[in-house]
Formats: C-alpha cells, structure tokens, sequence
C-alpha cells in the first residue's frame, strides 16, 4: 500500500510539472521550461 501511495504522488508530480511546462511552452518561456524539465526528468527517475 506504502509504494502505490508513492507511485500515485510521484505521477501526480509529472502531471503538475507536465502542466506548469505546457504553460511555459504556450507562453514562450524557454528558459523556465527547461528548468522545468530538468524537475521533470528527476522525477521520471524515480520511477525506475
């Protein structure tokens, strides 16, 4: 139950920070999105 509850959190992190990219992407904020994305990749990393 304790991993399911880690694996939902972490998916609910990459939806956030999906979304707060998607918003950077749209309104043409390269640089935030790509310190976006380095959040984004640490989090991916923590599924493995």
């Amino acid at each position: 139950m304790i991993l399911a509850l880690y694996l939902i959190a972490i998916y609910q992190r990459l939806l956030e920070l999906s979304q707060q990219m998607l918003r950077f992407a749209v309104e043409g904020e390269w640089d935030d999105l790509t310190k976006k994305e380095v959040d984004y990749v640490s989090a991916v990393q923590r599924l493995a």
